[in-house]
């Protein structure tokens, strides 16, 4: 299964593959084992969420982009 794959799960299932693994390795490892790797997956994720590409949002010619983020428009009322 390449990486795109998990891209083009659906939300449920990916949960539920997730689940999954989890349990499955709860009754592989023990305490110790489990901790360091929990610890070693988190700062996979942290260091990919750090490291990712920017990537800028293009809004509409006439629109300016804040402070918060692109300004919108109010809705008539």
């Amino acid at each position: 299964m390449d990486m795109y794959a998990f891209n083009k799960l659906p939300p449920n299932q990916f949960a539920l593959l997730a689940a999954f693994l989890g349990v499955l390795l709860n009754f592989a490892l023990n305490s110790e084992e489990k901790a360091a790797l929990g610890n070693f997956i988190i700062s996979i994720g942290q260091t990919m969420l750090t490291a990712r590409p920017r990537n800028r949002i293009r809004l509409p010619s006439g629109r300016k982009r804040t402070r918060g983020g692109p300004a919108f428009s109010r809705c008539p009322r």
